[in-house]
């Protein structure tokens, strides 16, 4: 008899072991296979996340975007930008098309509530604007921060990362609205005193 399987030491680690205990018995829960693949990616086995989401794709014809928008990310921390930005164009498309397949079902059985958009398109939003970033594509990687924005309005790390895209593009004022929206949620947010620094201003100027 060989020795215990040694325990997992992290919770990536755990992740890894029950996504991957759940994708070998053939779970048929899309949430399952794009978990799994999001925790390789995070583990930097890159090859294996791409052959999981692969199989996922071709297995699963519902809730796509969560495979979708993992495929993005695997893109994006490739360092394959521009396939990162098609890819989560994909994850918007499929998580809206998921919304408004929600919307009908809803209706039909006359429940009084809205259907939401999938988690997904969020993170989708986030991937396109930082790969446009790293494109130098500013304006659209604001337009892409803008449409976050809508949906999360208090997400200071985000405005202060839109805050930086303005920056460089030259719109000190609007860098600076950014930085102290920022601040009325977290007052101690370091980068967004950092960014009013760099820009000449501070939290007290308006």
């Amino acid at each position: 008899i060989g020795p215990p399987p040694e325990a997992p030491r992290t919770d990536a680690e755990r992740a890894l072991r029950i996504y991957g205990a759940q994708v070998e018995a053939g779970s048929t829960d899309v949430r399952v296979w794009s978990g799994y693949a999001g925790v390789l990616v995070a583990t930097g086995q890159y090859a294996k996340a791409e052959q999981t989401l692969e199989a996922a794709l071709a297995a699963f014809t519902e809730g796509r975007s969560h495979l979708l928008v993992e495929k993005a990310r695997l893109a994006q921390v490739r360092g394959r930008h521009v396939d990162a930005v098609l890819h989560a164009d994909e994850t918007l498309a499929s998580a809206t098309h998921e919304r408004d397949i929600e919307r009908v079902q809803l209706a039909a059985t006359g429940a009084m509530m809205e259907a939401g958009l999938p988690p997904a398109y969020a993170r989708a939003l986030l991937i396109k604007a930082e790969s446009l970033v790293a494109l130098d594509r500013l304006p659209a990687a604001i337009e892409a921060y803008d449409d976050f924005l809508e949906m999360h309005p208090a997400a200071a790390n985000v405005l202060v990362s839109r805050g930086d895209v303005r920056a460089a593009h030259g719109d000190t004022a609007g860098a600076a609205r950014d930085y102290r929206a920022a601040l009325r949620f977290v007052p101690d947010d370091t980068a967004a005193h950092e960014g009013l620094e760099r820009i000449g201003e501070s939290a007290d100027d308006r």
